[in-house]
């Protein structure tokens, strides 16, 4: 009997085929094919086939054949144990029927019998064990095959894909198992191209890019499978975990919608999208699905503490209270310590502020066993003691941080700065003074805002400031010079000995920074307080050298940042023109729509969008280690910083660096900052460095900005005149001076400046109408006075009719000037010198031998609170506007000893009297250098 007997139902099956056409044929065979859904492990069953050791070769693929694969592995026959691992199991073929755990009739007739039924018909014929098949349908679907191949048309498997694709997607799997990734690649890319709308490919290098460690473009591919995928979930699950490991934040919760739009019930994505979402700061939808989770699953432990530091963070502490409270009631066998630790943080906040309900949460502790009743956590006892403080209990709190003290403040720093800022807030500075000392003297790495802090608690308490001074001593002998904090632990000390009126102590505290680098490692940026608090202390005791060895390369790197920023960038080069519209330069127009606009925040959001670099075209490499002050220029307090250190460079004759940094400031402070002072400021001290580097023209160029806004400035005037005499004299510039007189007819310095262009021209009588007018603005200043008797001196030059009269009024006018410049070795040689030019030598040489006389208190110094009280009864209390940063009453001219130029005068006179030894003695005296 033939197992190969032909059963009624095939019999019926292959009867309806009978008188069907080719082509109806070829349909029906594509509708057979069309509902086998079976598509996955074609190419891993190819790569199967052309195996000898076909068990073997399956163990080899390890986990790549999935369910799907191993089921058309089973249909096939390529399964080596399915009798013990699926069951009975049917065989069909083109004769017969039959079960393949049914034991043949007659096993000697046919030996093969038993082993054919382990295998599927096509892979019995191809390995010899059954005769060939021969059906009608299976003959016409071989001929439909081979005329399509043969037209070239596209030869596509059950599942729609092309043969071609098929078998090159098979060939790269292949490839990839064997570690090729290379030529993995562009077979899949090749599969790709032929069928790009088929998800296989896409994953397979998905797999290959992370194998090789490019995550990135798996990222990528995996995400357009998925997007290629249907109705499976599991791949939007990879993509999403993917996503979220490459810090995509935002497509991870698209995958994750994805996901949830295909298993609505699935809790465990849900809630991996609550947490992604409170990562990306979304906190309502956040809280939705963990509100939605934690209704299902209300014991979850770990779910209620980030619902209550959700809500903590929007400000719901009612709310965060209540829920966490709830659970510990509820809920007691899965509380533990962190559940405490959110509640009583929660009692402490200074909205709630229920410190009997802390109290109460401790006993309940001690009592429920979630905590040793002998040893509390640390952090549960701090706050413990803060209550018992707050409500006055002061011996139990003393007993309780008796008990923190002896903790390792290296272990719990945390804990010690919080319970001395609470007992800093209670001003109970005796109980804070343990802790900081602690934390400044042992905690590794202590902070400057603890020593300040230490020092500031042992001022209040009973040491008071030499309490503070004793601290800080303390904090600088322990404190290494390679510590960053070192410099300002000094500045701290030096500053409280200034306040306490050690002025010759702060100036020797600062002498230990002589030695040290300026520039410490790991300091990146200086805030405001520091660098401020760093100028006035060495501001207050003249360290120079200092000032200018501390400030100079930050103040330079910092204002070269500023220029390099995309804000300085776009307000010099850009104009919006609105909505999305940007104006680049002159031409270009670019259009940013609001889709880039949501893109490019997406990725700010996922840390994608990288940060601009700090350093310019222009920046060294060493600059790196130099730290940036931060917002030089953002208020005075700032900018004082730098004009100060501009006058610094100025005075040491760094010329070259103080142009460098008003260079750069002015650049900065551009025509569209909005803050005039500042720009003119620097604009005046730039022309300064320019006219004594010899650039007049620039030096003329910057300072006229200064002078029209400062038309009163004495400062901005003293610059322009030094400019003037480098191209020739006021006369040179008469033309500007004339100008600004009229449109500022209220200012000294201008009339003195317009008298100075008329006594030039041999105007005397319109430079006595300046002069006069100016003595009439500020009869407080020496220096008009001096000016008129000037003029009276050169018109007796020129004059000799009224030569007596004029000479009179010149020495009227000095002795007007010897009484407000208080300074009688000036006015004795000025005198002397008026003298001597009208040859009145009984005048001169009295007045040269009084000059000599005086010459040890020539630099008497100069009243300047009574200056300024004069000045303020002439005008009323109205006056004219100087800028805060720019010193007053500097029209006066410095002091100095001009005892070298009487004694040279003198003996000139000696000499023509013929007293040539005493003349002789006057040079040896006083002309020795």
């Amino acid at each position: 009997m033939s197992d190969y007997s032909p059963s009624a139902d095939e019999d019926e099956e292959f009867e309806y085929l009978d008188g069907v056409s080719e082509e109806e044929d070829l349909e029906v065979a594509r509708g057979e094919e069309e509902e086998d859904d079976d598509e996955d492990g074609f190419d891993i069953l190819n790569f199967l086939d052309d195996q000898d050791d076909i068990p073997t070769a399956i163990a080899a693929l390890g986990g790549m054949a999935n369910d799907s694969v191993l089921e058309n592995m089973r249909r096939r026959g390529l399964h080596h144990n399915a009798r013990e691992q699926d069951g009975p199991r049917t065989r069909r073929t083109s004769r017969s029927v039959r079960f393949a755990d049914e034991e043949p009739e007659d096993l000697e007739e046919e030996p093969h019998a038993y082993k054919v039924d382990k295998w599927s018909d096509e892979q019995a014929e191809q390995l010899g064990f059954a005769p060939p098949i021969s059906t009608k349908a299976q003959k016409r679907r071989e001929q439909a095959r081979v005329r399509k191949m043969a037209e070239g048309r596209v030869v596509r498997d059950r599942s729609g894909m092309p043969e071609v694709a098929k078998d090159l997607l098979g060939k790269g799997n292949t490839c990839f198992f064997r570690a090729e990734y290379d030529e993995a690649e562009k077979i899949f890319m090749n599969c790709i191209r032929i069928a790009p709308e088929f998800p296989d490919a896409y994953s397979s290098l998905s797999s290959l890019f992370a194998e090789k460690g490019d995550h990135t473009r798996a990222m990528n591919f995996l995400m357009v499978a998925a997007h290629l995928t249907k109705k499976e979930s599991q791949i939007w699950k990879d993509a999403a975990v993917m996503s979220r490991s490459q810090g995509a934040l935002r497509q991870a919760v698209y995958c994750l919608n994805q996901v949830i739009r295909r298993e609505k019930n699935d809790l465990e994505w849900r809630y991996e999208r609550g947490l992604i979402l409170k990562d990306l700061n979304m906190e309502r939808k956040a809280l939705e699905d963990l509100m939605y989770y934690h209704e299902r699953c209300p014991d979850d432990p770990e779910n209620i503490k980030t619902i209550t530091r959700l809500l903590y963070s929007m400000d719901r502490l009612d709310d965060a209270r209540n829920a966490i409270q709830s659970y510990i009631e509820t809920y007691p066998e899965t509380t533990d310590l962190t559940h405490i630790n959110l509640l009583s943080e929660l009692y402490m906040h200074p909205d709630i502020r229920d410190w009997n309900a802390l109290l109460g949460l401790m006993e309940e502790t001690r009592e429920a066993g979630w905590a040793d009743p002998e040893d509390m956590p640390t952090e549960l006892e701090s706050k413990e003691a803060i209550a018992y403080a707050h409500l006055g209990d002061v011996e139990k709190a003393s007993a309780i941080c008796q008990k923190l003290l002896e903790k390792p403040v290296d272990i719990f720093p945390d804990v010690f700065i919080y319970v001395a800022t609470e007992f800093e807030a209670l001003q109970m500075y005796d109980y804070a003074v343990p802790f900081l000392e602690r934390l400044a003297c042992e905690a590794h790495g202590s902070s400057m805002d603890v020593w300040r802090r230490y020092a500031h608690a042992c001022q209040q308490a009973e040491g008071g400031i030499q309490g503070a001074i004793e601290a800080c001593t303390k904090v600088v002998q322990r404190v290494s010079r390679d510590n960053p904090d070192f410099i300002d632990a000094v500045i701290r000390l030096a500053d409280l000995l200034l306040e306490n009126g050690q002025i010759e102590e702060a100036k020797s505290s600062l002498a230990e920074l002589e030695s040290v680098d300026p520039y410490p490692g790991g300091v990146l940026t200086v805030p405001e307080h520091v660098y401020t608090t760093r100028s006035r202390v060495l501001k207050a005791c003249e360290c120079d050298d200092l000032y200018s060895m501390l400030f100079y390369e930050p103040v330079l790197k910092s204002l070269k940042l500023i220029f390099h920023s995309p804000d300085h960038v776009e307000r010099k080069g850009r104009k919006k023109l609105g909505d999305g519209g940007d104006k680049i330069g002159n031409d270009l127009f670019v259009w940013e729509s609001s889709q880039e606009k949501r893109r490019k925040k997406a990725k700010q959001q996922d840390g994608g969008v990288e940060e601009p670099s700090m350093f310019g075209a222009d920046m060294e490499e060493s600059d790196v280690n130099i730290p940036v002050l931060s917002n030089p220029l953002k208020d005075n307090q700032c900018f004082d910083v730098v004009v100060h250190l501009i006058k610094v460079l100025l005075k040491q004759g760094e010329i070259e660096k103080a142009h460098d940094i008003c260079d750069l400031a002015v650049t900065v402070l551009s025509k569209k900052h909005p803050n005039k002072d500042r720009r003119d400021t620097v604009k005046m001290y730039l022309a300064d460095c320019q006219c004594r580097m010899g650039d007049l023209s620039s030096a003329l160029k910057h300072i006229k900005a200064p002078a029209d806004h400062w038309p009163d400035s004495a400062e901005v005037w003293n610059i322009f005149t030094k400019i003037t005499l480098g191209v020739g004299g006021v006369r040179q510039t008469s033309k500007y001076i004339s100008n600004m007189r009229r449109r500022h007819p209220h200012s000294l310095a201008l009339a003195l400046l317009n008298g100075h262009v008329f006594l030039q021209s041999h105007q005397y009588a319109a430079a006595l109408g300046e002069y006069f007018d100016a003595y009439r603005m500020g009869p407080w200043e020496p220096i008009v006075k001096m000016c008129i008797a000037n003029l009276f001196v050169n018109y007796a030059c020129v004059t000799k009719k009224d030569r007596d009269m004029a000479l009179m009024h010149a020495f009227a006018w000095m002795q007007e000037y010897a009484k407000l410049r208080k300074n009688h070795v000036e006015f004795a040689y000025n005198s002397g010198r008026i003298a001597h030019q009208f040859s009145l030598l009984h005048l001169a040489v009295p007045l040269y031998k009084e000059a000599l006389m005086h010459h040890d208190h020539a630099n008497l110094p100069f009243n300047m609170e009574q200056l300024e009280i004069e000045r303020n009864a002439f005008n009323n209390g109205h006056v004219s506007r100087i800028s805060h940063y720019i010193s007053k009453g500097s029209l006066n001219p410095k002091k100095s000893d001009l005892s070298r130029e009487s004694a040279f005068n003198l003996a000139l006179l000696l000499r023509e009297s013929g007293a040539h030894e005493l003349a002789k003695k006057c040079m040896k005296k006083y002309l020795v250098f």
